[in-house]
């Protein structure tokens, strides 16, 4: 059993496989769970349908995932599929369909900006969402490269990507945010869970939201990050 902490919750960890004690290892606690997930071999072949050479300790580690964040929906926090940063005391998420370049975008920020930008998580990030405020949390399910840290932000603005020739950045309307951030969150099977996803993602909708079409350079750092921090002169 393997006790871990995600979004302020101890989560117990039934696992069959040493893969999931080394990837959670920043994760861990001595607190006593809240409640505890396991994964059968039918949850491992839902991670799997098409057959795939997939390792069954990763497999394992990708069920069980699915399974806490099918409980914490209740507690209003939704996985979303994005890069999360934090810069200077605000976290900033990055979304787009796979391999538009969300990491890619991400890593410019570090390459311009350096130490003063933290990685909370580059792939799977968790968000709890209240009237009051969004916050991030860094989470052990972080992508190919694991960039993340056992860490938190208040969200102060979300940037959809688009490829481009130029770089150009505009707001969207919460009504056009939603279904694009929609679309980036996972939807759970249970309609009550489903229904409060859809709430959750209504209140993300209200938050600043950007359309980014960027070039893989540093200027298209600089223009987000001029935009979502509203300073003008930023190094």
């Amino acid at each position: 059993m393997l006790t871990i902490q995600l979004a302020g919750h101890a989560i117990g960890l039934d696992c069959r496989y040493d893969y999931l004690p080394r990837l959670c290892r920043d994760y861990r606690t001595t607190c006593p769970p809240e409640w505890t997930v396991a994964a059968d071999d039918r949850d491992l072949l839902r991670e799997n349908p098409d057959g795939g050479p997939c390792a069954p300790a990763y497999l394992e580690s990708l069920a069980l995932y699915r399974k806490i964040c099918e409980r914490l929906i209740g507690q209003d926090i939704l996985l979303f599929h994005g890069s999360a940063l934090a810069f200077e005391g605000r976290a900033y998420l990055f979304a787009a369909p796979s391999g538009t370049g969300k990491s890619t975008h991400a890593a410019l920020w570090r390459q311009v900006y350096g130490e003063r930008v933290t990685m909370i998580n580059d792939d799977k990030p968790l968000l709890h969402v209240t009237p009051a405020a969004v916050t991030v949390y860094g989470t052990p399910w972080a992508g190919k490269a694991g960039l993340q840290t056992n860490t938190s932000a208040p969200v102060g603005g979300i940037v959809l990507l688009r490829q481009a020739p130029e770089n150009d950045i505009r707001p969207l309307t919460p009504r056009d945010a939603y279904p694009r951030l929609l679309g980036q969150t996972h939807r759970v099977a249970d309609p009550r869970g489903l229904l409060r996803t859809l709430d959750l993602v209504r209140r993300l909708a209200d938050l600043p939201v950007y359309e980014l079409g960027c070039t893989p350079t540093p200027q298209a750092a600089r223009l987000a990050c001029r935009t979502l921090t509203q300073k003008e002169t930023l190094p």
